[in-house]
């Protein structure tokens, strides 16, 4: 097996990927679970056009079925109060159907899809987000893609964004260029994706944790047996917190009975995290 210096240089001569990576797998790992722009955020907000399939809904729903306490809220990027309120009203349930679990743990991020025009976007919400709830505020991990994915459209600095949260790149980071220049401009951390290769994966987790910067396991909604391919990967780095699995949101069915009955730790979560073994 080669080492990781055919991908990341010279100063990679003589390490490998087993350096980067736990020697076992977490036993139990946080699940993020993903607050969409058009989901509904308590029970008292469904109506008929809900599916009535037994299967919760609403955010508070979900909250109450599997313990989430790792919440990833999408924004719009372009409409600075419905994103604040947004962010407030979340954390307000969030706080409030964990606390029923007596769960005192719980992270926010939040994703604008690249909308934002500029950096400004995202730190004048972040000051007033301080402003009504710092508890809030503090409970946000980082910020996803707030802005272009061609970084070199703007060259936007991110330095000021990234003192005040983790800014992290996520669309833009396709090969180890794109990785140099979103260093280069300030972001703090990168995203990982398993769909995008585990090969790849290896070698930013690597360069990341060599260079001592963040990075998120996220995810492209993994349905049935994929979902254990970005679980299992998780599992085994260094993320900054857990991973995203959206597919049991979105494809609850996908998963045959013999992956739920083997895997079941991993498709039916628990207090907020999924068991691995």
């Amino acid at each position: 097996m080669s080492d990781l210096s055919k991908y990341l240089g010279p100063e990679f001569k003589g390490r490998y990927v087993e350096d980067y990576i736990r020697s076992e797998y977490l036993p139990q790992i946080p699940i993020f679970h993903l607050v969409g722009g058009l989901d509904k955020l308590t029970e008292a907000e469904k109506d008929d056009s809900d599916p009535d399939d037994g299967k919760p809904v609403s955010l508070d729903e979900w909250i109450r079925a599997e313990g989430m306490y790792c919440l990833k809220v999408k924004l719009r990027g372009n409409d600075l109060d419905w994103d604040v309120d947004r962010m407030l009203a979340v954390y307000k349930i969030g706080c409030q159907e964990l606390s029923k679990l007596h769960i005192e743990e719980m992270h926010l991020t939040a994703d604008t899809n690249e909308q934002c025009e500029t950096p400004e976007y995202i730190i004048e919400m972040l000051h007033r987000i301080r402003e009504q709830s710092e508890d809030c505020c503090e409970r946000i991990l980082y910020i996803e893609q707030p802005t272009e994915r061609d970084l070199t459209a703007h060259r936007y600095d991110m330095r000021e964004l990234s003192q005040l949260k983790p800014v992290i790149v996520d669309e833009s980071l396709t090969d180890l260029e794109s990785f140099e220049l979103a260093m280069e401009l300030g972001w703090s951390g990168v995203a990982l994706k398993t769909c995008k290769g585990h090969s790849s994966d290896m070698v930013f987790a690597a360069k990341a944790q060599e260079i001592g910067i963040p990075y998120a396991l996220q995810d492209l909604t993994n349905p049935s047996l994929s979902l254990i391919h970005s679980v299992g990967m998780g599992a085994r780095l260094y993320t900054i917190m857990g991973v995203e699995a959206n597919s049991r949101q979105f494809f609850p069915d996908a998963t045959t009975e013999a992956e739920q009955r083997v895997h079941s730790g991993i498709f039916n979560v628990r207090r907020g995290v999924a068991d691995t073994s």
